[in-house]
């Protein structure tokens, strides 16, 4: 019954390593994560930094808009010049926009990520509490049966003695 117990304990205690092994490797795991995530944030928060200062830029200089450029018809030349530049400043804020949207997807992404990591940790973590409790358990239990056998020791050491003290 001792050796049960103890090859019990030794299998939760091996298990119990590969928890930490795994706990560790999960917390690694979820640094890299937050790193990503980190980084993602910063990269969202200066292109929408962009996009506001495009934006500023062409309210302070005052641009007129595409329809009254088009209205005004004064010069072809200057209406075509200025067809252009609009199309490359639609263009570019297109660009950036499609930029911020896939770096929000990104970003929603890692979080996802990061909350499942997360959760994987937690549930090592609760594992790995059950069975430090199992091997507790599986090591009173062995204390007891310890206490058992030196009793059943001592009770035959006694009476070995008795019966020695009869023979004599």
């Amino acid at each position: 019954q001792l050796q049960k117990q103890s090859q019990a304990a030794s299998t939760l205690k091996r298990d119990l390593y590969k928890l930490d092994k795994s706990i560790k490797q999960q917390a690694a795991e979820i640094k890299l994560l937050q790193t990503q995530y980190d980084q993602q944030k910063q990269a969202h928060s200066k292109q929408l930094e962009a996009l506001n200062l495009q934006i500023k830029a062409a309210f302070t200089n005052a641009q007129p808009n595409y329809l009254k450029v088009l209205l005004n018809q004064q010069d072809p030349a200057k209406l075509s010049r200025s067809s252009i530049y609009f199309s490359y400043f639609h263009q570019a804020r297109q660009q950036q926009l499609a930029s911020i949207n896939e770096t929000l997807v990104q970003i929603s992404n890692q979080e996802q990520a990061l909350k499942t990591a997360q959760q994987n940790q937690q549930d090592l973590y609760k594992q790995r509490q059950r069975q430090q409790t199992q091997l507790e358990q599986k090591n009173q239990q062995r204390l007891i049966t310890l206490k058992q056998l030196d009793q059943k020791l001592a009770s035959q050491s006694t009476r070995i003695s008795a019966l020695r003290e009869e023979e004599q």
